[in-house]
């Protein structure tokens, strides 16, 4: 079983760069839901996560809930495609149903490299503090709820085994949805022949035991 996984990641070490100290556990989220009725939970809010989405007319929403202090680290990125330097995107963070937060852009976006996937982005506002406990609402909108952006959220960085694969399926989607680059798939099929030989293993030695 050692072998195995200690296989399968060698296979993903020949086509991924390192997990950087930038990198994010990605995830791409549905556009078409109601996020004012139902925001999206943030589970571990100090673990690392990147957050893709699309406005489309209205404000999207984040949940988090913790019984204990923790630290909240957000930051919002756009994609930079060569056109604006700039965004209008902003975000304000609300507590126990008060705002306590605004973070706008305006001026203030700089272009970044992320190494870890290899697209530019448009750094926008970061906050960061020590949070008491309580139920907390982070809304991302700008004038007229339509842009393309990043919501990161936590410092600590956890990749596991299945982040990774999480990682390799989701890097070529998110490149072709954001940034409108399409990466080469004979890469991505032998991460999949990988993958299905590791699993079809660890099946068969279940089946063994």
């Amino acid at each position: 079983m050692k072998k195995t996984v200690f296989v399968l990641y060698m296979a993903l070490s020949l086509f991924l760069p390192t997990l950087s100290a930038s990198a994010h556990v990605p995830e791409i989220v549905n556009n078409e839901r109601n996020f004012l009725e139902e925001p999206l939970l943030v589970e571990n809010p100090e673990v690392s996560k990147a957050f893709y989405g699309r406005l489309s007319g209205t404000p999207h929403r984040y949940l988090i809930v913790s019984d204990e202090p923790f630290n909240l680290y957000v930051s919002l990125l756009a994609p930079y495609i060569g056109q604006e330097d700039s965004s209008e995107l902003e975000f304000h963070i609300m507590k126990d149903g008060e705002k306590i937060v605004m973070m706008h852009g305006y001026d203030n976006w700089e272009k970044w490299y992320e190494e870890f996937g290899g697209d530019w982005y448009l750094q926008g506002p970061v906050y960061e503090a020590q949070a008491p406990s309580g139920t907390y609402i982070i809304e991302v909108h700008s004038e007229t709820n339509s842009e393309d952006y990043t919501l990161a959220i936590g410092r600590l960085e956890r990749f596991g085994l299945l982040d990774t694969v999480k990682v390799v399926f989701l890097v070529p989607l998110i490149k072709a949805l954001f940034w409108g680059n399409y990466v080469n798939i004979a890469f991505y099929g032998v991460a999949v022949l990988v993958l299905g030989w590791w699993l079809w293993r660890r099946r068969l030695s279940k089946i063994n035991r």
